[in-house]
């Protein structure tokens, strides 16, 4: 049920603690992670998203190339104040899978900062 909410674009705080609460029960839900992750990386509180897909990525390493945990990631640098934390998590927990997302970034319509720090991933990943 709590599932159906998220997919639906629920974003309450009472989701939010039903999450929370399933993510103690289940401290091995690689799935239930995820979903905190992006929970918390659509607001762009992005410490606490990057510690959940940390470990989504920890519990399934399939979630390393899963492109909907990157694109959210990727959607991080625009924060002006996490965007290092972003950059660390792309290069050190994504690795070369994160390439075609920076590259897309390059070709969108970002500012000038965001497409920067896209470019400086991206040589930091060759």
């Amino acid at each position: 049920m709590i599932k159906a909410r998220v997919v639906n674009g629920d974003r309450s705080t009472r989701t939010l603690k039903e999450l929370q609460k399933l993510s103690y029960r289940y401290p091995k839900n690689a799935e239930i992670a995820y979903i905190l992750g992006q929970f918390y990386c659509e607001k762009l509180w992005m410490k606490d998203g990057l510690g959940y897909f940390r470990k989504a990525i920890q519990l399934d390493g399939a979630f390393r190339t899963n492109p909907y945990l990157i694109k959210s990631v990727v959607a991080g640098l625009g924060n002006d104040g996490d965007h290092q934390l972003v950059e660390q998590f792309l290069v050190q927990d994504i690795g070369p899978s994160a390439a075609p997302f920076l590259e897309e970034v390059l070709e969108g319509t970002w500012r000038k900062q965001v497409k920067d720090r896209a470019a400086d991933i991206l040589r930091q990943l060759k």
